[in-house]
């Protein structure tokens, strides 16, 4: 359904859905999309090719001009190994397309494991958020644990868990117990510092993908301090700022 704002003397706003006329809007001329209202905004000599175009009649022309929307109209849910954002996000578009996010119908799809990163980039509090309740699974009785035979020491290195640290100066990043074909893998391009033994990247340019290859969250990444081999949990509103230079 669609709604034509009369109400301004040199222009008139369509507005409501108007996705399936994109291209006929755009070859109307003169038409300009505004963001902070989400209509069409055309000359009023345009007005009667709307309503021709969208057979707009009685309640559907209106002499006022259009609501402002609401920044801070947005919503989450959460389902099964996923979430989904939707609601006013347009301006959001490319820092979701950064963070992992795939425009599905009229919403935004992440994976669960980027959930706190975007509720920390959004700012969304749990009274904005259509979050369901996840109903709650019994607790299996715990079983005694069965005495483990020490393993046998082996003569190969073993790499712990990948580690993900951030530099002081916020512009590298650095990923520290892994392989080079651990890197090749990951599909990334990193220069290996063999005075560190760790692979160093672009904060700007890398950080989200690495997040992404990893399958990390914001509290799984480290910050260097003074002493290189002491670094403390990284800052997630730290995180969010960066990844939002992109």
């Amino acid at each position: 359904m669609s709604t034509l704002y009369t109400g301004e003397n040199k222009y008139v706003y369509l507005c409501g859905d108007t996705k399936s006329k994109y291209d006929l809007l755009r070859n109307i001329g003169d038409g300009i999309w505004i963001k902070s209202k989400e209509c069409w905004k055309f000359p009023a000599e345009k007005t009667q090719i709307l309503i021709e175009l969208f057979r707009l009649s009685g309640n559907d022309i209106i002499n006022t001009s259009p609501p402002e929307k609401s920044s801070h109209d947005i919503n989450l849910s959460i389902g099964d190994g996923q979430f989904s954002v939707s609601g006013n996000t347009f301006t959001l578009k490319n820092c979701f397309k950064h963070m992992g996010g795939i425009w599905s119908d009229d919403s935004w799809v992440f994976p669960i494991g980027r959930l706190e990163l975007v509720k920390a980039f959004i700012q969304l509090s749990e009274t904005t958020a259509t979050v369901p309740k996840i109903p709650t699974i019994p607790k299996v009785p715990t079983i005694p644990k069965i005495p483990t035979i020490p393993k046998v020491p082996t003569t190969s290195k073993t790499l712990e868990t990948p580690r993900v640290i951030i530099s002081k100066s916020q512009k590298g990043v650095w990923i520290c117990n892994v392989t080079s074909s651990f890197i090749k893998e990951k599909d990334l391009d990193g220069k290996w510092n063999q005075a560190r033994k760790c692979y160093i990247f672009s904060v700007k340019n890398d950080l989200n993908k690495i997040m992404t290859k990893l399958d990390l969250s914001m509290d799984q990444l480290f910050l260097e301090q003074d002493t290189w081999n002491n670094p403390v949990p990284a800052d997630p509103a730290l995180v969010t700022k960066l990844l939002s230079r992109h």
